[in-house]
């Protein structure tokens, strides 16, 4: 494994910055098709972004082990067919609990069970 110093790395990133101006087209294409191939991550991306504007995400959550509850419900919806979410058990803010964006309040569930559950969830959090 290369081991960078900060001289290589800030270097790295100035080229890294240039090439993407440079090659905007092809680097625009690229990130499309990445992230058509990794549709977990994008979802795993968006719930960390909405659960830190909420103040839902403390700094000891292993993000690991959340995005692996993203991989994951990708996998079982690629093998089964069926559309899965990933739900907080304790919803975000719940008129008497309020969850936190922890591995330990996901669950994997199909898509139709967790629909009137979002909306009645976002009633409640004025979202």
């Amino acid at each position: 494994m290369r081991v960078w110093t900060p001289e290589q790395k800030a270097r790295k990133k100035v080229m890294d910055v240039e090439w993407r101006r440079l090659n905007r087209a092809k680097y625009i294409a690229y990130n499309q098709k990445w992230l058509m191939d990794h549709p977990w991550l994008l979802a795993f991306n968006v719930s960390v972004q909405r659960a830190r504007s909420l103040d839902r995400m403390p700094p000891w959550a292993d993000r690991g082990k959340i995005k692996l509850a993203y991989r994951f419900a990708a996998y079982l919806q690629q093998e089964t067919g069926v559309k899965m979410h990933v739900d907080h058990i304790a919803p975000y803010c719940g008129a008497t609990v309020s969850g936190l964006h922890v591995h330990e309040n996901l669950q994997v569930i199909p898509a139709w069970m967790h629909y009137p559950k979002s909306s009645k969830e976002k009633a409640e959090c004025r979202l």
